[in-house]
């Protein structure tokens, strides 16, 4: 989930308790975990900043385009919305 960079801890850990109260509820998700048992559904937040770590030659890899690739490129949508303990709903 992308939050805006200036949103408090406060506010993300309100957005995680209602994920995973939509996490027990959702059919979509409900659907998914019969896939298999390695299919995971991972909330994870982000607020879409993304700087590489200073690095010298003789470094190993890091996780700097991995995380761009897990967040970016092959995350999905479940296409719905989650009500939020604020009044608001989000798109999932």
């Amino acid at each position: 989930m992308l939050a805006r960079p200036e949103s408090r801890l406060s506010q993300l850990n309100l957005l995680e308790a209602d994920w995973a109260r939509f996490e027990e509820t959702s059919p979509a998700i409900a659907a998914m975990k019969q896939v298999g048992k390695y299919l995971v559904v991972h909330a994870n937040f982000s607020d879409g900043t993304f700087a590489p770590p200073e690095r010298d030659e003789a470094a190993g890899p890091d996780w700097f385009e991995v995380g761009i690739g897990n967040l970016l490129a092959y995350s999905a949508s479940l296409c719905g919305t989650m009500a939020t303990t604020t009044g608001t709903e989000v798109s999932v």
